[in-house]
């Protein structure tokens, strides 16, 4: 397991599929090496498939944590914004915030802003980009984030004020200009 995780973390995911399929050959709930299949296909940009191994995970054991979150991104990357946001609610809700690496917690945070933004909750959306901005102050796409809610809510000059901040901070990208 842990070779095949080296692998998915340098980007080599045929090997860490086929690490992880020698595992279930011998194990079929080995719950890891199903988990770390959805891993690999959430990075072949296959969030249908990934999902499907993460919801096994999930059947075998409601508990683990990280089926929150992997189920989440999964649903987040196929739009399905609501159920994404039950998932990353449930995730923040069920594990110790300190436990989380800054940086994955930031990524969260802007994740459920902009799940709240695509159903229409703006005011819950400007909530979790607050508590990013906390982490990480005048954070380009966290600035660029305000701006789209605001945008949102139709207060025009205060997201001119935070997409003009995002492009100050990074003026050679095009996206946040």
């Amino acid at each position: 397991v842990n070779l095949a995780e080296c692998y998915l973390n340098v980007n080599l995911l045929d090997e860490s599929i086929e690490i992880y399929n020698t595992l279930l050959k011998s194990d079929s709930n080995y719950i890891f090496a199903i988990e770390g299949l959805g891993k690999a296909n959430l990075l072949l940009n296959k969030p249908e498939l990934a999902l499907s191994f993460f919801d096994k995970v999930y059947q075998l054991k409601p508990n683990h944590i990280d089926s929150y979150f992997n189920t989440a991104t999964s649903y987040f990357l196929l739009n399905n914004f609501s159920k994404a946001l039950d998932c990353y609610l449930n995730f923040i809700n069920t594990i110790e915030l300190k436990n989380i690496p800054n940086n994955k917690l930031i990524n969260i945070y802007i994740n459920i802003s902009i799940c709240y933004r695509n159903i229409n909750s703006y005011n819950e959306s400007i909530v979790f980009l607050k508590k990013a901005d906390l982490l990480i102050n005048n954070y380009h796409y966290i600035l660029f984030n305000f701006g789209l809610t605001y945008v949102e809510m139709l207060k025009f000059e205060v997201a001119e004020d935070y997409f003009k901040k995002a492009y100050n901070l990074d003026n050679i990208n095009p996206l946040y200009a």
